[in-house]
């Protein structure tokens, strides 16, 4: 709530949940979903979901799923670059990816449009790539949702029809810790379906494609969660006008504005990410331009 962005209390929030607030007179205890409670302020309201039962898709015949696509010879054991939108995409040529196999996502989609494959979770970002790149379906991963009871309709594939590569998801909610990443990385090494844990990021559904590939190391670019002199997204090769068309005038600084809250939870479970599938043998390393010494430069994550 507006209150709550502008409290001093909240800024000073160091070591527990950045949407929780430490400040010393707060009565309220806010429960959390691994047991513990949080001291919280009095504005703070709890935030109760209804009990419905997660409805999976139905899978129809001659759809792709991304595990049908496990283990391709002419992946396995190779390099994959996940293309994220974040500024320092800017710093990057052209042609950099072209000889590298590639996951586009979202808003990168528009800039590197011929990468490898392409993943795109938003509506408007998905209609703008299939007006102005006609044939992305072929190399498009798109998650599927869970159906709410109730509402007609058999899922999302019915609207994108059965070109695209389609990843499931777990029957389960997203959890508010960090997501289970254990369990679906054990599905990818087994011989069986892949249900996808409900992850807050699409780099990371990214990351899940490319190990299901064959990939061994996988290397991360405009994917730092972090914003750059106020910006939280590249701009040049088109994306700016591309997202100014898409979207209404009001939602832009979704897209471009100074973008703090719940950046620091990505960054923490990109961490964690990496730490169970280096017990797999998958390296996970973070690539970028680095202005200070006008280097491109690799990093641990």
């Amino acid at each position: 709530m507006k209150t709550c962005n502008n409290c001093a209390w909240l800024g000073k929030q160091k070591k527990t949940h950045s949407y929780i607030c430490c400040k010393p007179d707060s009565k309220l205890k806010a429960p959390f979903s691994h047991g513990q409670t949080r001291k919280a302020c009095n504005l703070y309201e709890l935030r109760v979901l209804p009990a419905v039962s997660l409805v999976p898709q139905i899978v129809p015949e001659g759809m792709k799923l991304i595990e049908d696509l496990r283990g391709k010879e002419e992946f396995k054991g190779s390099e994959f670059w996940i293309i994220g939108p974040d500024p320092n995409l800017d710093c990057y040529p052209g042609d950099f990816f072209d000889d590298k196999f590639s996951i586009a996502v979202n808003l990168s989609c528009f800039a590197f449009s011929k990468s490898t494959f392409l993943c795109v979770t938003g509506r408007k970002e998905l209609e703008g790539m299939i007006s102005n790149h006609p044939d992305c379906l072929a190399r498009m991963i798109l998650p599927l949702e869970h159906i709410i009871p109730g509402k007609e309709g058999i899922g999302r594939w019915e609207e994108w029809g059965l070109e695209p590569i389609y990843m499931k998801p777990e029957d389960k909610p997203m959890m508010s810790s960090a997501p289970d990443y254990e369990s679906t990385a054990k599905r990818i090494f087994s011989d069986g379906a892949c249900n996808f844990v409900l992850v807050r990021t699409v780099v990371h559904l990214a990351i899940f494609a490319a190990v299901v590939l064959g990939a061994k190391k996988i290397i991360l670019v405009g994917c730092s969660h972090r914003t750059l002199k106020g910006r939280a997204y590249a701009y040049k090769r088109g994306m700016g006008e591309v997202v100014n068309e898409a979207i209404e005038k009001e939602q832009r600084d979704r897209y471009y504005g100074s973008r703090t809250s719940g950046i620091g939870r990505l960054r923490r479970d990109t961490i964690q990410l990496a730490r169970v599938f280096e017990k797999y043998g998958i390296e996970i390393v973070r690539h970028r331009y680095d202005e200070d010494i006008n280097e491109f430069v690799f990093e641990e994550i």
